[in-house]
């Protein structure tokens, strides 16, 4: 689970996010620790700050190492790319590593595959004037052995390679869909524009759209996630964000210092917070059932908190999925410079010190 804060200061914007990336399957583990989630590339007299949750790598490459490599192609033209041309080469490299994967008919012995047979009511004894089918070959599973010509129904084209969800609702296939990148770029210099946001989902014919922010600071990430449940689930975090809501020019915009202690306060609640939020990811029942059901709405705490007195073992289900890790902070001011990402100290609720987190 990611975290990531921006905030407009009155010089320039600071971005923050978490530096933990888990294992896909629960009970999660910890894959790094470190994760650099929040990046700088300078570009002329400014550059771009871009952060991303969600999907973590495309193959085995981060993220941050697939926009380094765009990064270090532009540098020889001395080319300066718009927001968009960069989410665009991240989705390009999501397609071209998707259409390299292959799903695992093959190495099964029921298998999702096209046989030259008539529809399933009439599988052990062909019918030709079945109501159901007219005698026109189906789409039908292989039993057992090869098919026909062992062609694959949940890829795009039958025999070519599968990038997205199965085909057919009755698919056996179990190729790895990756979750969708959550990604956002803040421009920072003299020439700047809004910061934008898009998400870039696995089907790579899928087209996005990059909106623009202008409201700070904002919270995104999973932890902001909306839950889908019969009352509203409250993020604390995004409405302690809300204290400081601005339009950016006016209200309460302040300094870049400043700035990184409201980032910091934030952080820490989002931390709290992200442990319980993990504790949601295998759903719950309605309020009723678990003692909310007088509740208009629910904090993520709080919910959590129910789950737990039903379930002991939750968080042991869950494993370390919560926001968790080195945060790193990156600072890019209006007049071109900027401070490349480092280590953000922040309180651990209940604590007196600052604490980094990688200790």
């Amino acid at each position: 689970m990611t975290v990531i804060i921006l905030a407009r200061a009155t010089d320039g914007f600071v971005v923050t996010s978490d530096g933990r990336t888990c294992t896909n399957d629960l009970p999660k583990d910890i894959y790094d620790d470190c994760a650099v989630k929040v990046r700088v590339h300078r570009f002329g007299p400014g550059g771009y700050i871009t952060a991303s949750s969600g999907r973590a790598r495309i193959g085995s490459a981060p993220i941050a190492d697939v926009e380094a490599r765009y990064v270090a192609q532009l540098k020889d033209t001395h080319e300066i790319p718009s927001p968009k041309a960069f989410a665009e080469y991240l989705r390009t490299a999501i397609k071209e590593y998707n259409l390299k994967q292959s799903c695992d008919c093959a190495t099964r012995i029921d298998k999702c595959v096209y046989e030259n047979t008539p529809c399933l009511d009439c599988i052990d004894t062909p019918d030709p004037h079945c109501d159901e089918c007219r005698g026109e070959h189906r789409y039908v599973w292989a039993k057992n052995g090869p098919a026909s010509n062992g062609d694959c129904m949940c890829s795009p084209g039958e025999g070519e390679p599968s990038t997205k969800s199965p085909k057919y609702p009755w698919c056996r296939c179990t190729t790895h869909v990756e979750g969708d990148l959550q990604w956002l770029c803040v421009p920072f210099g003299p020439e700047r524009t809004d910061p934008v946001t898009t998400t870039i989902t696995c089907d790579h014919e899928a087209q996005f759209d990059l909106h623009a922010i202008t409201r700070y600071p904002v919270v995104q990430g999973e932890l902001a996630t909306k839950r889908d449940y019969m009352i509203p689930v409250i993020c604390e975090t995004s409405r302690h964000a809300a204290r400081f809501d601005t339009d950016g020019t006016d209200g309460n915009v302040v300094g870049i210092d400043e700035t990184i202690e409201r980032v910091r306060s934030l952080l820490a609640t989002a931390y709290e917070e992200g442990k319980h939020h993990a504790a949601l990811r295998l759903g719950y029942p309605s309020p009723s059932e678990i003692g909310l059901g007088d509740k208009t709405e629910v904090t993520i705490k709080e919910l959590a908190k129910a789950l737990r007195g039903l379930d002991s073992n939750l968080d042991e289900k869950v494993g370390v999925s919560g926001i968790g890790g080195r945060a790193l902070v990156a600072i890019g001011e209006d007049n071109g410079h900027a401070r490349d990402p480092q280590p953000l100290p922040i309180p651990r609720l209940g604590d007196e010190e600052c604490v980094e987190l990688s200790q």
